[in-house]
């Protein structure tokens, strides 16, 4: 399945000329649409990755085009990024949220924006779709109860990993790229550039987090058992960095998956391991992979 389709809906030509030609200058397939009125029909045709809308529109407003994304089996999961340039406020933000819009975008937006989001956004999407298609994969195997589909499962888990860890390195190359960014553009824009650099970390930690999580939990329940029952006063910090190491990551990995420095987890194993065994007889790994 590729990742690179985009579906605009704008009733004003010239905003959709404009989105066209950004993204289909970074390598998008792009379909554009001005009838709010057949969006699931042409997100079922089409099925992209991500389906950019107005809000306001006559025929469906961007609240029913989300409504009506959501209501189907087929094309629940896609993100949708409202893009607006009249309903801009706080409490906009929150009602496009509340609706089901995975993210907010004010007109005018500056290219560079446009294209973070939209990259953001589909990387969650890829990310994502493995993890449906592994649960599935796993449902299937505690349906049919066979030990080889299970060790397949498990391989699969190592796939995920891998492909994680890939997804990673181009998000950081993105970062890296507006960094090198800041260095040409205005003291004004660096100011916004920041701004975008923060909130693109904080959103894609925590969903990092929770794809790789419920990979990991459908195959480790009975070690997540044991350690909580062990230890119940972990933090959920501590509780991660346990599932890190069970999952053999090195520091660099988890450096890469949290943006912290190796040194920085270094430090945090050190005090986890205080924790965990006091009397330190054994190594971290080595107790973790006890449980």
């Amino acid at each position: 399945m590729g990742f690179n389709k985009i579906l605009v809906l704008d009733d004003d030509q010239s905003a959709l000329r404009m989105l066209f030609k950004i993204l289909y200058a970074e390598g998008y397939e792009v379909f554009t649409t001005v009838n709010s009125n057949n969006i699931l029909t042409l997100a079922l045709k089409y099925k992209p990755s991500l389906i950019i809308t107005d809000w306001d529109m006559p025929g469906f407003n961007g609240l029913e085009v989300v409504k009506a994304i959501r209501s189907n089996n087929q094309t629940k999961n896609i993100p949708v990024l409202m893009y607006t340039g009249k309903l801009t406020s706080v409490n906009d933000l929150k009602t496009a949220l509340d609706a089901g819009a995975n993210d907010f975008l004010r007109k005018p937006a500056d290219e560079i924006e446009i294209l973070a989001r939209v990259k953001s956004q589909i990387l969650y999407y890829k990310s994502l779709v493995q993890v449906i298609e592994l649960e599935k994969k796993i449902s299937e195997v505690k349906i049919n109860g066979l030990k080889n589909e299970l060790e397949e499962s498990k391989s699969q888990l190592i796939s995920t990993k891998i492909k994680l860890l890939n997804s990673i390195r181009k998000q950081e190359n993105l970062l890296n790229k507006i960094e090198e960014l800041k260095k040409v553009v205005s003291e004004r824009n660096i100011v916004f550039i920041d701004s975008l650099l923060s909130e693109m970390k904080s959103f894609d930690i925590e969903e990092r987090w929770r794809e790789y999580e419920i990979v990991f939990s459908k195959l480790n329940s009975k070690f997540l058992d044991n350690l909580g029952k062990t230890h119940p006063e972990l933090t959920p910090n501590e509780r991660r960095m346990c599932i890190y190491i069970r999952s053999s990551l090195s520091n660099k990995d988890i450096a890469a998956i949290t943006l912290l420095s190796p040194d920085t987890i270094k430090k945090a194993k050190y005090r986890l391991k205080k924790k965990l065994v006091p009397s330190g007889n054994k190594e971290l790994d080595e107790y973790i992979h006890s449980l």
